[in-house]
């Protein structure tokens, strides 16, 4: 794993993971990521049984939600395009990203070379004298020259997110 600059990093936004393709290129760009991640899922960590129609639909929405930010932080020339987001279950049940789905999709892509990761940050602070760790922060995630390139070849660009997906509130519990 490569060394990064913390101040670069601190300096990352987080995922939303709130957005749903909203265009025919959009779409044509998830589904294209969705067929590799489940290629890759075939081939590298093959599954005991399927996938119900409803896990397959929530995977997809995952794929798009997933790389909607990833697309949308690369733009973030500050963190360098790094964006972060807690893998904690209750937070991600609030998205429309799973904790499973999460886990799977960061394994997928970080292997198919289409995202970075880093490590946890540990953030210390000193006590009488002596270096104690004082919090851990998010791993961040940065979208790959590869996955960007795909981006584009679907027409999908940073500075046009919004363009091509809708704020997605599926996820929300509204009372």
């Amino acid at each position: 794993m490569a060394d990064y600059d913390r101040d670069v990093l601190n300096k990352a936004k987080m995922a939303t993971f709130d957005r749903s393709p909203s265009s025919d290129a959009a779409t044509a760009w998830i589904d294209a990521l969705n067929a590799m991640s489940l290629a890759h899922e075939a081939s590298e960590h093959p599954r005991k049984r399927a996938r119900r129609q409803i896990d397959q639909l929530s995977f997809r929405r995952a794929v798009g939600a997933f790389a909607a930010d990833l697309l949308r932080h690369s733009a973030n020339e500050s963190s360098h395009g790094f964006m972060y987001r807690s893998a904690d279950r209750e937070m991600l049940a609030e998205t429309l990203v799973s904790s499973n789905n999460f886990e799977q999709l960061v394994t997928f892509w970080t292997e198919l070379g289409l995202m970075e990761m880093t490590g946890y940050i540990d953030a210390y602070d000193d006590f009488e004298g002596e270096r104690v760790s004082h919090y851990r922060k998010a791993r961040r995630f940065r979208a790959s020259h590869s996955f960007l390139k795909l981006a584009f070849d679907h027409g999908v660009e940073p500075q046009t997110v919004n363009d091509y997906f809708d704020i997605s509130h599926r996820h929300a519990n509204v009372v």
